[in-house]
């Protein structure tokens, strides 16, 4: 994983702590979060809508 992406990641799951956002009831979904490649599933390109 590059560099901006692992930063990217660990500001948010700072953020996740600070707002008490993880669930102390399902340990798996910060595990599950850390370990899926989210990029993996992320198109090459984004488009953005046109107003029209």
């Amino acid at each position: 994983m590059t560099g901006v992406l692992e930063d990217r990641r660990h500001a948010l799951d700072k953020a996740m702590r600070t707002r008490g956002a993880w669930s102390e009831d399902t340990p798996w979904v910060r595990a599950a979060f850390e370990a899926l490649p989210r990029h993996a599933f992320a198109p090459e390109r984004l488009w953005a809508p046109v107003d029209g």
